[in-house]
């Protein structure tokens, strides 16, 4: 076997090892942690048995001692949050809403212009009300024509 394909077939392994460790259940997980704490396996060789890596390992040896042999230490969480820190608020998401209901054919530029002003600053600039009118489905004029008329 050449060292390409041995390369392809390393990456497909390491793959499909890192696929797996994200579907696997809370009782692997258990067991896991489980045969490093009492049957005395090394971390390195455990985690590279089960393709996980180390960090995870720990993170599930961290939940595992706080919170003992529970569902809640080994259980997937997902974690994005409902909004992020500079994204534009409900309220300024509504006002461009509006906006396009009232004339769909403005640009993102023309919109931004009739967002009020903060301390002479506009609320937010017009890469701001991109993602906005993007995240809303009404990035073209014929999606804020078709939102105007329902």
């Amino acid at each position: 076997m050449s060292t390409f394909e041995k390369r392809q077939q390393f990456s497909w392994c390491m793959r499909e090892n890192r696929l797996w460790a994200r579907k696997m259940g809370t009782d692997l997980r258990k067991k896991l942690v489980k045969k490093v704490l009492k049957k005395g396996y090394s971390v390195s060789e455990a985690c590279r048995q089960l393709g996980v890596s180390r960090p995870t390992f720990y993170k599930w040896l961290r939940r595992f001692e706080k919170y003992g042999e529970s569902k809640r230490a080994f259980s997937y969480r997902y974690r994005r949050l409902p909004f992020y820190k500079n994204q534009a608020s409900k309220r300024v998401e509504r006002l461009i809403k509006n906006i396009v209901v009232a004339d769909p054919r403005l640009s993102k530029y023309d919109i931004q212009k009739r967002l009020p002003r903060f301390f002479g600053k506009p609320v937010l600039e017009v890469h701001g009300v991109y993602n906005v009118l993007r995240r809303n489905d009404l990035n073209t004029y014929e999606k804020r024509a078709l939102f105007a008329q329902s």
